[in-house]
Order: C-alpha cells, then sequence, then structure tokens
C-alpha cells in the first residue's frame, strides 16, 4: 500500500553487509528509546548478540523471535552456514536501533549472525504503529504519498486499519470508487505466494509443513493471523466474526433477547472508574453457552456498576416471568470478582440489599480451616485464572461456546502468554476477557444447581470442569 513521505530524510551515503557477504543500501536508522526486555544469546563461536524479545533472526532459513530459541538451537549465519547456540540470559536493553528497509530485508549482525530487520509496519510496537501513522497525517493532507508492505499481522493493529480502509472502494450505492482506491484514499495490493509464476504446491509443502498453518497463513497467503501466543488458537480466532447487536438497554449492548427456561450467567468486573481500566459485565445463555449481553465502561463509578449489574439482572428476570412460556422462577446466577476493589463493591450490594437483586450470589466456598474473614463473589488468583482459561480455550476452540462481540474478540486477540499467565498486551485491554472468565468459573456452581444439568453436559466435559481437585467449588449466597 504506498511509503515515500515528503521531508523525510532518506540515507544515501552509507551501505550494509548482508549475510550473502553483499553490500546493500538501506533507508535509515530508527532509534528506539527506553528500557526493554531482551535477551543475550551466547554462541558456539565465542561471541554473543543482545536482542530484544521480538526480534527477529533465522533458523533453517525460517524467521524466529529471539524469545523462542532455546539452549542447543541453531541460528544462521552467513549463506548456509550457522551456529549453536551454547547460552541465553535474560538481559535489559535501554535504546534500540533499527535498521530500515535494506534491500534483501537482512543484516550480517556481530559478521557471523543472519537477522531481520525492521521494514514491516504490523510488527512495530501498536503504541509507536499508532503514533507513526497520526504524526504523518498532515503531511498526507496536504499532497504527500505514502507507500506501506507488510507482512499481515493481526487484524486489529494500524496496518489492519489501513488495508480494510483499502480494501473498502466501493461508494454508498455499492460502485467503486475512482481508480478503485479505498475510503482512505489508499489503493490494496495482495500478492500471496501462488501469484508468483514458479511456485506451487510442490515448492509451498516444506514451508507449510515447518512453519504450520497459522505461520505460513499470514507469511505466505497475507492473512492476518496473529503470530502472537495468544490463549486462543490464531486461526480460531481469524474466523471468529461476531455480529452487531439486536438492541440495547441504555448502554448495555444485547446480542439477543433471553429466553424462557434456560439459565443466565452473569459476572461484573469491577473498576475504579476514573478513565484507565473498564469495568465490565459479561452475560451468558446455558446449557448451549451463548453471549447474550456485555456492557463496559471506564469512568462509571463502582456504585453505578452495581446498578448496572442489576437492571441487567431486572431485565432478565422480567422478561423471562413475562413469558408465557416459562416455567417456574427464572434460573439467574451473578457475581462479582472480589479482589482489589470488590471490597467497596461488596459493601454496596450489602447497602443496597443483597436480597434486591433477581437470582443467585455466587461465591467461593470457604475452605476447611480457612482463618480469614469470608468474602463473597469469586477471587481471582493466578492458579485460578490459569485453570478459567484453560476452560475458556477448550470452549471456544471447539465451537462449545459462542461469542458474539466484536470487542471481546477484539480483546482475545490480543489477551496473550505473559510470563506463567495471560493478559492483555501493551496498550491493550482484557476487562471484557476477564468478566468472561467469571462466567466460566461460574459454571461448576450451575452444574450442581441449574435444572439443565443434564444439557449443559451435553456441551462441557465433567473431567474439563473438575480436573483440579484443589479448586474450592463456588457457592450460592
Amino acid at each position: 500500500m504506498k511509503k515515500q513521505i515528503q521531508n523525510f530524510k532518506k540515507n544515501t551515503r552509507y551501505e550494509i553487509l548482508s549475510p550473502d557477504l553483499v553490500w546493500e543500501n538501506f533507508d535509515g536508522i530508527i532509534k528506539n528509546t527506553g528500557e526493554r526486555d531482551g535477551v543475550r544469546l551466547y554462541l558456539d563461536n565465542g561471541k554473543s548478540i543482545d536482542a530484544t524479545l521480538d526480534h527477529r533472526f533465522y533458523e533453517n532459513f525460517s524467521e524466529k523471535v529471539a524469545k523462542d530459541f532455546n539452549i542447543g538451537d541453531r541460528i544462521d549465519g552467513i549463506n548456509e552456514e550457522f551456529h549453536i547456540i551454547k547460552n541465553i540470559e535474560n538481559i535489559k536493553i535501554k535504546d534500540v536501533y533499527d535498521i530500515f528497509n535494506s534491500e534483501s530485508h537482512k543484516i550480517l549482525c556481530n559478521n557471523s549472525i543472519s537477522s531481520h530487520q525492521c521494514d514491516e509496519f504490523a510488527f512495530v510496537h501498536p503504541n509507536k504503529a499508532e503514533a507513526f501513522w497520526t504524526s504523518i497525517q498532515p503531511i498526507l493532507s496536504t499532497g504527500g504519498s505514502c507507500i506501506i508492505t507488510s507482512t499481515p499481522k493481526s487484524d486489529e493493529d494500524q496496518f489492519a486499519q489501513i488495508w480494510k480502509g483499502a480494501i473498502n472502494n466501493t461508494d454508498e450505492f455499492g460502485n467503486p470508487r475512482d481508480n478503485d482506491l479505498g475510503i482512505n484514499d489508499f489503493y490494496a495490493v495482495k500478492v500471496p505466494w501462488w501469484e508468483h509464476p514458479e511456485r506451487d504446491e510442490l515448492w509451498a509443502k516444506p514451508f507449510r509443513e515447518s512453519l504450520g498453518p497459522a505461520r505460513f497463513a499470514q507469511e505466505f497467503e497475507c492473512e492476518f493471523v496473529t503470530d502472537d501466543e495468544t490463549l486462543i488458537n490464531p486461526l480460531t480466532l481469524s474466523r471468529m466474526q461476531g455480529v452487531n447487536p439486536e438492541f440495547y438497554t441504555g448502554t448495555v449492548r444485547w446480542f439477543k433477547e433471553p429466553e424462557p427456561n434456560k439459565t443466565y450467567i452473569a459476572a461484573l468486573d469491577p473498576c475504579v472508574g476514573t478513565g484507565y481500566d473498564y469495568a465490565a459485565i459479561q452475560v451468558y445463555e446455558l446449557p448451549n453457552m451463548t453471549q447474550v449481553a456485555e456492557w463496559q465502561h471506564n469512568q462509571t463509578a463502582p456504585r453505578q456498576q452495581v446498578a448496572q449489574l442489576m437492571k441487567i439482572l431486572f431485565f432478565i428476570d422480567q422478561t423471562l416471568r413475562d413469558d408465557p412460556q416459562q416455567m417456574g422462577d427464572p434460573e439467574i446466577f451473578w457475581t462479582i470478582e472480589n479482589n482489589g476493589l470488590g471490597e467497596a463493591i461488596l459493601q454496596i450490594i450489602e447497602d443496597t440489599g443483597e436480597e434486591r437483586f433477581p437470582g443467585s450470589f455466587v461465591s467461593e466456598k470457604k475452605r476447611k480451616g480457612q482463618s480469614r474473614r469470608f468474602r463473597k463473589g469469586l477471587n481471582t488468583d493466578n492458579r485460578k485464572k490459569l485453570s478459567a482459561c484453560a476452560r475458556a480455550k477448550s470452549l471456544i476452540e471447539s465451537d462449545r461456546m459462542t461469542i458474539k462481540s466484536n470487542q471481546l474478540i477484539k480483546e482475545l486477540k490480543t489477551f496473550v502468554s505473559v510470563e506463567n499467565s495471560f493478559r492483555s498486551k501493551s496498550g491493550s485491554h482484557d476487562d471484557l476477557v476477564s468478566a468472561m472468565l467469571l462466567c466460566i468459573r461460574m459454571l461448576d456452581v450451575v452444574l450442581g444447581w441449574s435444572n439443565h444439568t443434564g444439557d449443559l453436559r451435553e456441551f462441557i466435559d465433567e473431567d474439563e470442569l473438575f480436573s483440579d481437585e484443589d479448586m474450592p467449588m463456588p457457592v450460592v449466597i
């Protein structure tokens, strides 16, 4: 898509050495200031190299990020030579310099290592990509031009938004716009591997086998499949499509109306309400594990968050009671996360009167011998979070859980492995995911109390739910 920017000072004085021992032109050097996590790779030739965790080297001619290398792995060097990694040390790197747009997109590091250089917009840090794109808008609006070339990554990043605008090339009547330009005045060009006249399936097979289907789809087929270590399989994420809400009650998005004789679970993940993290509420219908509604806001005070949860519960309860096909009282289960701000939320619920909330309040079961004061709601530590993440992954990837929210799908695409847990990438949010995980943790208690237990077990493997014998069962208060 178009990068020649007016007022950009391109390097015309220096050349850089490639792994093929050829001196090449390059456009310039980008300096990224600030401290970042990195690794120092010690090689069998006595040399070492420092790199950020996401810097790309080569192993067997395939790209591999620095954080994925292990001791004993090979790393490509000059021509077809390679070196063995003898040791790896975690380090901090203060400033990072990236070579921009060399001719072969590879550079020689430390006279021995083949390294990928910075040239692909989709792989720039999200905050930097957004800041860069914002900064060049005045130039583009006054006649500047821009060419962007990149392998696609996540379909939610800045490059993806530009691409979506470029392929949206019809007017309000469905007719092609002038010169097939997109609504952002970019022209989209897609070049998958099969466009090359000398490449066929026999050529592609070894790459497909070595890279795996997700990475091959990204690198060779121009598909927007993330290569981050997301909780949900990247190919599953690429297939997930949200829908527009059917209706709203205030600011609550409803994806379907509550149906008689179904069970409903709702969970509130609270926030301070000062404009950064979001408070989030998720609602699911059982036994088919379908998302029914969601709400989020980052400037709603805790008392109003509880009021919003109460309104949602009343709407479900009243809708079902007004339906002549509803048999008996509606089955509604609800909970909150009681970590941190949870104490204040619990006090608000007590002041409001728990008995005024439709449905049953789900809480942790008090452990035998527990001396701490019992707190209602669900407490989330890392072990419980990982257990809920494992269940969510299994349910979503096996199509036993239906997610309808575009916002939730967007958060799942940036919900990644970090150390020994999962959380949102820097610059993203995971509050809707957190509320969803609370709903999944409630499934245990619903299996014990709901009239639809038999139907629910058709969707959820019992072994999957009760695999952690040390996990306390939630209880209904």
